[in-house]
């Protein structure tokens, strides 16, 4: 079954994760579906927590035979986003180490003041990885975060289905933007922007990329607009696209 269109909450109700005493599935059965309730969230499954990251399939507008291992084989699949089952005894239980879960039907509104040493208003600090301070501090920080695992990030995708205040919005799969502006001391916006046009970087002052080992550009055209342009120590001259004749 396509992990994008598995629709759990209709089929077999929230949760994902089987709770288990040995070999025997030991949670209630719900009596709708006369299934066994299984353990997770109670609207997205969260083993479909970042399903672009699970397989390929959505990076196959690649056509190139030969490109598409190359460009795949420095991408890890997903997997284990968290363990399947949750062992209550038995060999190798894992049941513990959980302090609290809470689910929260509508919205949460929360006002967080500042300290007044930093002017910070929250520090976090998960054994599990996170280890952040936000709010705009002393030093006009408003995150200073440290992750010491991978980040992986899923933008778009399905929205919740099943809830009926809000049966006639768009809850199917969406092609959604990442749009990230900073703002330079002038004034102005450097603009990174993806979105179904692809990717767009816009910068007020000087773009820099430099790799220490090679770069690599595919594509079916390449267009380069410049009033001065230099490759390899040789001016190129706008109009006619050659090399200036002192070359």
């Amino acid at each position: 079954m396509n992990i994008v269109d598995k629709k759990f909450i209709l089929e077999e109700g929230p949760g994902s994760i089987n709770i288990k005493d040995n070999d025997n599935n030991i949670s209630i059965k719900d009596r709708i579906y006369n299934k066994h309730i299984k353990h997770g969230m109670p609207y997205h499954d969260i083993l479909s927590t970042c399903y672009a990251h699970q397989k390929n399939d959505y990076l196959d507008y690649v056509t190139d035979a030969d490109l598409k291992p190359k460009l795949y084989k420095n991408i890890d699949l997903l997997k284990n986003v968290v363990s399947e089952t949750i062992q209550i005894s038995g060999n190798e239980p894992n049941a513990g180490g959980r302090s609290g879960s809470m689910n929260f039907d509508g919205s949460v509104e929360m006002s967080i003041g500042a300290n007044t040493v930093d002017r910070q208003s929250l520090w976090l600090d998960t054994a599990g990885g996170v280890v952040a301070n936000i709010g705009r501090d002393n030093n006009n920080r408003s995150a200073v975060v440290g992750m010491n695992g991978d980040v992986l990030i899923q933008i778009g995708g399905r929205g919740v289905v099943g809830d009926s205040r809000f049966i006639k919005k768009t809850n199917g799969q969406i092609g959604a933007v990442l749009d990230l502006r900073i703002f330079n001391n002038g004034g102005f916006a450097t603009m990174i922007r993806i979105d179904d046009n692809g990717v767009t970087l816009m910068t007020p002052g000087n773009l820099n990329i430099y790799a220490k080992q090679e770069i690599k550009m595919t594509a079916t055209s390449i267009d380069i607009e410049a009033d001065n342009c230099t490759i390899m120590g040789r001016q190129v001259i706008k109009g006619n696209g050659g090399l200036a004749p002192s070359i």
